[in-house]
C-alpha cells in the first residue's frame, strides 16, 4: 500500500474510532467508575443504537476545515475552522453540546476572538477528543 493510501486508511480509521468511541461513551458520559463497572468490570456494553455527540460532529468539522491545509495560511485555516464550528452551532442537527463548548461558541458567535472565547476552568475533555484530525496535517504544519 502506498503512503497516500496508508494515510487515507489511517485517517478513516481515526475518524471511525472517534465516532464509535463517542457513540459508546455518550450514554455513559457522566457516570462514575463504580456505576460504569456495576454490571461488568469491563464497563458498559455497546449500546443497541449508536448515537454520536457534539464531539464527533465537531471532529468532522475540524477535519473538513483541515482538508487542503497545505495551501492555506494559519489565518485562513483558523477562519475556516471557526466558521465550520459556528455553522454547526446553529445547525438544528447539533446534539449533546456541553456547557464548556456552548459557552465558547456563544462567545465566538458574538464576535469574540478565539483566545478570548476559551473556557479555562473546565473539567471537560472534548478538545482532546476532537484533536485527532490534526495528526494528519502535512509535515511542517502541525509543528
Amino acid at each position: 500500500m502506498d503512503s497516500l493510501a496508508t494515510g487515507v486508511s489511517n485517517f478513516r480509521a481515526a475518524m471511525l474510532g472517534v465516532a464509535y468511541g463517542d457513540a459508546w461513551g455518550y450514554p455513559n458520559e457522566r457516570l462514575s467508575y463504580d456505576m460504569l463497572t456495576l454490571m461488568d468490570l469491563r464497563g458498559p456494553k455497546l449500546p443497541e443504537r449508536l448515537i454520536v455527540s457534539d464531539d464527533t460532529q465537531m471532529t468532522l468539522h475540524l477535519a473538513q476545515a483541515l482538508d487542503g491545509a497545505a495551501g492555506k495560511s494559519a489565518n485562513e485555516l483558523q477562519a475556516e475552522i471557526l466558521a465550520g464550528w459556528l455553522t454547526w452551532f446553529h445547525d438544528p442537527g447539533m446534539r449533546g453540546i456541553g456547557r464548556t463548548t456552548r459557552t465558547a461558541l456563544r462567545a465566538l458567535d458574538s464576535g469574540a476572538a478565539w483566545y478570548r472565547s476559551t473556557v479555562v476552568h473546565s473539567d471537560a475533555c472534548g478538545a482532546v477528543m476532537r484533536v485527532s484530525p490534526c495528526a494528519f496535517l502535512p509535515e511542517g504544519l502541525w509543528q
